[in-house]
């Protein structure tokens, strides 16, 4: 405490900002700390809590015409890593990589077939296709993600209705 790290983060994230004009930053401040310095940049502050009305959709997809990688490909590591996180890793088998990805595939389809027009699915998309399944297992992960997709952190599952194209954002998640 008082060693001045903040302090260099500020600094850092100051002379970053300015050095590479091209470059996009994401901060997550469980203080509300970095707000100031933050709007002074012209950078947006995202207040995330239970009781806002924020939305953040981290399915959201926009199509990268480089790499092409499809969406079911590109948001499967960040399923799998909530998964790990939900119910430990040790307790994420091989199996449930194949069953996520399905599920994926089949939630992307409509988008994909839209030419990446329209809404991207959500968490809740993910959770009623994961019950859909007939494996038991699926209904294991969906109860484990069931939280996001309809319990009291379903913020995540609602369209994204904040601007995300800021190359500097702040998420705050000071209660």
């Amino acid at each position: 405490s008082g060693a001045g790290k903040s302090l260099f983060v500020k600094q850092e994230i100051l002379e970053l900002y300015l050095r590479y004009p091209k470059a996009k930053f994401y901060i997550v401040d469980p203080e509300n700390e970095y707000r100031p310095l933050v709007e002074a940049l012209g950078g947006l502050v995202i207040d995330i809590s239970v009781d806002s009305a924020t939305f953040f959709n981290p399915l959201d997809f926009t199509m990268d015409a480089d790499t092409k990688v499809p969406p079911h490909m590109a948001k499967a590591e960040f399923v799998l890593s909530l998964c790990e996180q939900i119910m430990g890793r040790d307790n994420v088998e091989a199996g449930d990589r194949s069953l996520v990805d399905r599920s994926l595939k089949n939630i992307y389809k409509p988008f994909v077939k839209a030419q990446y027009q329209g809404a991207c699915p959500t968490l809740a998309d993910l959770w009623n296709d994961l019950n859909a399944q007939s494996n038991e297992r699926a209904h294991e992960i969906a109860l484990a993600l069931e939280i996001f997709a309809t319990g009291s952190l379903s913020m995540f599952a609602q369209p994204t209705n904040v601007d995300m194209s800021n190359r500097l954002i702040c998420f705050n998640i000071q209660s």
